[in-house]
């Protein structure tokens, strides 16, 4: 078998089985290809693990659900930051805000300071709901990363962190939308 046939392999059985191969077996060349596979399916399985909690136990979607949350802790927002803070296009911002605002969960009001502008929050629906479904919401969160150690979570939130502002960095050197 090739090195390459060896690494689809091993590949494919992790993110069918996740069985991890020898990392030291592999190339090294190969290691970021194998970071790149895994971290895209990661991201997949976690957002449709997410959008079922959300839709199970809050009746919103992931989006709505992570929108809700933020103002439910932050308190009052401006569009523009909130979809700074969530990385979506001034246009994602809008749908979530109106679906939110029509189902009673946010509103909508100009600022004082600046009239363009306009701030959102929590209606008392979605403090209410916030209240009553945060510790249940939270203990989850609690349960899957309870695998591992404080420091592993740690290093785990610097490597994410790390690999998110590397991938800001690309987008503007390349001049990604």
């Amino acid at each position: 078998m090739t090195v390459r046939a060896a690494f689809n392999a091993a590949r494919r059985r992790a993110l069918r089985d996740g069985v991890l191969p020898n990392l030291d077996l592999l190339p090294k060349k190969s290691l970021p290809i194998f970071a790149s596979a895994l971290t895209m399916r990661l991201g997949h399985v976690y957002g449709r693990w997410i959008d079922r909690l959300a839709d199970a136990e809050w009746g919103l979607t992931g989006p709505r659900l992570m929108l809700v949350v933020m103002l439910y802790r932050q308190g009052e927002l401006a569009m523009g930051e909130a979809a700074d803070i969530m990385d979506v296009t001034p246009r994602a911002i809008t749908r979530l805000v109106d679906g939110l605002e029509k189902d009673g969960f946010v509103t909508r009001q100009p600022s004082k300071e600046d009239k363009r502008s306009m701030m959102l929050d929590v209606t008392p629906k979605a403090k209410e709901l916030a209240k009553r479904q945060m510790p249940k919401h939270e203990a989850r969160v609690q349960e899957l990363f309870s695998v591992f150690s404080d420091a592993e979570l740690k290093t785990m939130i610097e490597f994410h962190h790390r690999l998110q502002h590397r991938l800001h960095a690309l987008d503007k050197d390349e001049g990604t939308p």
